[in-house]
């Protein structure tokens, strides 16, 4: 029990540092989504779909920012998590490709990974180009 005494659940998140991670979120979600949309052959270029992950990439770095200190936090998050169910159909490979990619940027900058995330988009962007280009040739 005294070891439960001095574990501290209090943890505050600066503005800025907030602010900053928001902005990347944002930043980064957009660059992907373009190049997913732009130079991507099969996948669904409605704007829903990728204004839907930017949002999820802005959620999951929100729960990572607000989770990875905490134990306490981190184990409501699992148990929350464990009654959600999702049943949609993935319809195009690309469009979970979007919806992971959108992920991993949010986790990356929630955990303070800023290189990895800057890095993560630009390769995810160059990918895109290729990929899309060897299509046309080919």
């Amino acid at each position: 029990m005294e070891q439960l005494d001095k574990i501290n659940f209090d943890y505050n998140i600066e503005f800025l540092d907030f602010g900053l991670k928001i902005l990347l979120t944002i930043i980064l979600a957009i660059i992907s989504s373009y190049s997913f949309r732009k130079y991507s052959t099969g996948l669904n270029r409605s704007t829903n779909l990728t204004s839907n992950s930017i949002l999820l990439g802005l959620v999951v770095c929100v729960i990572i920012a607000v989770v990875k200190s905490s134990l306490a936090l981190s184990l409501g998050l699992v148990g929350a998590l464990s009654i959600v169910r999702f049943r949609n159909a993935v319809k195009d490979p690309n469009e979970l490709l979007l919806y992971f990619s959108s992920i991993a940027i949010g986790i990356a900058i929630g955990a303070n990974q800023y290189v990895a995330a800057g890095m993560f988009s630009l390769a995810v962007f160059i990918f895109n180009i290729v990929n899309y280009t060897f299509k046309i040739k080919n």
